[in-house]
């Protein structure tokens, strides 16, 4: 893979998990970890990088 292509996925990597884990409440950042531990619940961790580039090949 050459350098482009790997900036491109891990740039698409990060905005997919960042869409899915922040968002904004009463104005508020808050990620999903945050929210669901102070619930007492957890929530599924992230691939890693690599994890997640070898699902999509």
């Amino acid at each position: 893979m050459d350098t482009i292509s790997a900036t491109t996925c891990y740039n698409h990597w990060v905005k997919h998990f960042s869409d899915q884990n922040i968002f904004v409440h009463n104005g508020k950042i808050i990620d999903s970890e945050s929210a669901f531990a102070s619930s007492g619940l957890h929530s599924e961790p992230s691939p890693s990088f690599e994890e997640w580039l070898s699902s999509r090949i």
